[in-house]
């Protein structure tokens, strides 16, 4: 970055959120650094929204942030609507900011200071400190939650984020900032991907994610969550056998295959290795998702998957295939 201190945007997508929105817009409205810019867009709330946003924006403009305030004249789904709010920042740095959250007052001065020491990189994502709905600490970190390990993080900070992103999604939006650059590259989102994985998978192809080791935030879990804290493995131990199942697979394997049309368009432009990685992790899909039903051939099928080494490489080793293994028999 040059001497000149960059321009701040926020990105705050809401919906049904009257009762936590306040807290996070006075919470970035009482950060050490200001943001330049606040962009609202709301996804056509049938509560308070509207009326708390209104209230609120006018401390931020008294403060001197830029706000700007949107409302979808119907529900268009939280990625959809993230688009929007990304396409009207301004900023040099752009923050991804949920409704229902709350920020630490040196959040924006943080990511600014490691943004700077590190300029090839165009997204960064932090750790947070859980909390429940009334903002209690949950004895767990976004981290632990999510099970990011050291090795993880030190992979990150190595420049090797396209390799684990392959494996497993490891970026939380609320947590996340980026370069303007980056929204360019990355919009609109590819079929069936979310967000905040698909503008980290972005900036990966070029070796342009980090993550902050640092808590920035108080990240809210409750019901009304749209995308909670993703832990490692969840679906696997929760949907059981059957459709449900099938489904996640189908729909993490459907997803891949939009991002093998996508490369082959340059958005992300893969080399060699990434593009032989992502023909790997394809072909660990396909295996998981088109497994035989019956018995004997099903345990062939995972015996030959995991000498491939795709379990290990890919998902959880073990644990994946016998899962496989086990909940897919008829």
């Amino acid at each position: 970055m040059s001497s000149v201190a960059p321009t701040v945007s926020v990105a705050l997508c809401t919906w049904q959120g009257e009762r936590h929105v306040a807290a996070q817009l006075r919470s970035i409205a009482a950060q050490s650094v200001l943001p330049t810019q606040v962009v609202v867009v709301d996804d056509a709330s049938a509560d308070g929204t509207w009326a708390v946003l209104l209230h609120e924006a006018e401390a931020l403009r008294a403060a001197g942030i830029e706000v700007v305030l949107r409302q979808q004249e119907q529900n268009v789904g939280y990625v959809r609507n993230f688009e929007t709010a990304l396409s009207a920042c301004s900023g040099d740095i752009v923050f991804l900011c949920d409704q229902d959250d709350v920020w630490h007052a040196d959040k924006v001065a943080t990511f600014l200071q490691a943004f700077a020491a590190r300029p090839t990189v165009q997204l960064l994502h932090s750790d947070a400190r859980l909390v429940d709905a009334q903002g209690r600490p949950l004895p767990a970190t976004l981290f632990q939650a999510l099970s990011i390990s050291r090795r993880d993080l030190d992979r990150e900070h190595r420049g090797e984020g396209f390799e684990l992103l392959m494996g497993r999604n490891l970026v939380t939006g609320a947590v996340t900032a980026l370069r303007r650059g980056l929204i360019t590259q990355a919009l609109p989102v590819a079929k069936g991907w979310i967000h905040d994985e698909w503008l980290a998978l972005v900036a990966a192809a070029s070796g342009g994610l980090d993550c902050i080791e640092a808590i920035t935030t108080d990240y809210r879990q409750h019901g009304d969550n749209q995308v909670g804290a993703r832990q490692r493995g969840l679906l696997e131990r929760a949907v059981g056998s059957g459709s449900a199942r099938r489904t996640y697979l189908a729909a993490a394997l459907a997803r891949l295959r939009s991002l093998q049309e996508q490369a082959r368009l340059g958005r992300p432009a893969l080399d060699a290795a990434q593009l032989a990685t992502l023909d790997q992790r394809l072909r660990h899909a396909e295996a998981r998702a088109c497994a035989p039903a019956r018995l004997p051939s099903r345990m062939l099928h995972i015996a030959r998957e995991l000498g491939s080494g795709r379990y290990h490489r890919f998902s959880n080793g073990l644990r994946s295939a016998a899962s496989d293994l086990v909940q897919g028999i008829q």
